[in-house]
């Protein structure tokens, strides 16, 4: 059982917070008019929540995830925390800690965060490649 030390859980909050800055991938990998809806939709809830959301709200998100996942215990394997098409809790918390709502459209869907050999890596959208995170950019 680990937990992150606060250099990684920063670097991890943030990457999640520039995902409510900078707008959310939300890669359902369906190609089908179905698939199409469904990513249409999203991105329509995405845009609503953002519009009622400030810069500062975001940065309390940022500072209140960095302290959940210092003590978010990572059991037996190397995943911290992720995004299928629903929240995790530790997101839920954050965002009521911050004064903000977030839906399932807010984070990038298919999107999970892995700690391996002391890195923070994530695989950001439906089967891409694991990409270690050493300086976070809006938009990556």
């Amino acid at each position: 059982m680990t937990v992150l030390d606060e250099k990684n859980a920063r670097l991890a909050a943030k990457w999640w917070a520039d995902r409510l800055r900078g707008g959310a991938k939300l890669d359902n990998a369906d190609p089908s008019p179905t698939g199409g809806m469904t990513l249409l939709m999203g991105k329509m809830l995405q845009g609503k929540a953002a519009a009622g959301r400030t810069e500062e709200q975001i940065q309390r998100f940022e500072d209140a995830l960095c302290e959940e996942l210092k003590t978010h215990k990572i059991m037996g394997s190397q995943y911290i925390v992720g995004v299928d098409y629903h929240l995790q809790p530790i997101f839920e918390r954050a965002a009521e800690t911050a004064g903000i709502k977030l839906s399932g459209a807010c984070l990038p869907w298919k999107t999970h965060m892995y700690i391996i050999d002391g890195e923070i890596q994530v695989s950001y959208g439906y089967g891409a490649p694991m990409k270690k995170i050493e300086e976070v950019r809006t938009g990556e």
